[in-house]
């Protein structure tokens, strides 16, 4: 490349070649930031592949909140959309090709999905009830795992029908096994194994578990 700019105006290599900053300015090796959406808390949030996706809402001790606002914020720069708000809580937030998919908390629980175009007077369309609200979701294929509000780590088919609660892959007890698991703390899910970390009952050494 012509040069690597660490700070001025070569905006197309911007600390590394070919790193393009666009209009913006190259300072310190770093593309100056962009303002995407509204400064708002964010309980849970995630990044489909042109938006990114947040929970606005209240949760104090890292426990259920009251209600909910779930936020689009498109990556270009586009105007955000609210895709769902209830007086109720919110737990899990995951996202496939289609669909992004969230858990609200009530009597029972419930999953719901919202197509990714979607405007804002969509309603969103319930998928399942689960036996406990799910506070972490993943999908992998037609596979969807979540960790409910009880500590156990759950599964079932995303094509299912409403009525599948889904089954218990793991209990509480062999997700924290001698050491202490954070519920609110997320998993990561692969086509053949789920992991997850575990702090220790004593030290600071944390292990990943699967």
């Amino acid at each position: 490349c012509d040069g690597i700019a660490l700070s001025g105006k070569v905006y197309d290599d911007c600390g590394v070649c070919g790193h393009d900053c666009g209009a913006g300015a190259c300072t310190n090796g770093l593309c100056a930031g962009t303002v995407l959406g509204a400064v708002i808390p964010a309980y849970r949030w995630l990044q489909s592949d042109d938006a990114i996706y947040r929970f606005n809402c209240y949760t104090p001790g890292y426990g259920v909140s009251a209600d909910y606002k779930l936020v689009r914020t498109p990556l270009d720069g586009g105007a955000e959309v609210l895709m769902a708000s209830d007086n109720k809580g919110a737990g899990a937030l995951t996202t496939d090709a289609q669909y992004v998919y969230w858990a609200v908390n009530g009597t029972p629980p419930a999953v719901m999905k919202k197509l990714h175009t979607a405007a804002a007077n969509v309603a969103p369309t319930p998928v399942f009830e689960p036996a406990v609200l799910p506070v972490q979701m993943k999908i992998v294929g037609n596979a969807l795992y979540w960790l409910g509000l009880d500590g156990q780590l759950y599964t079932r088919l995303l094509s299912a029908g409403i009525a599948d609660t889904g089954s218990v892959l793991l209990d509480a007890a062999d997700v924290k096994g001698t050491g202490t698991f954070n519920l609110h703390q997320d998993f990561v899910a692969t086509p053949t194994t789920l992991y997850w970390v575990l702090l220790p009952a004593a030290g600071n050494q944390a292990t990943i578990r699967s």
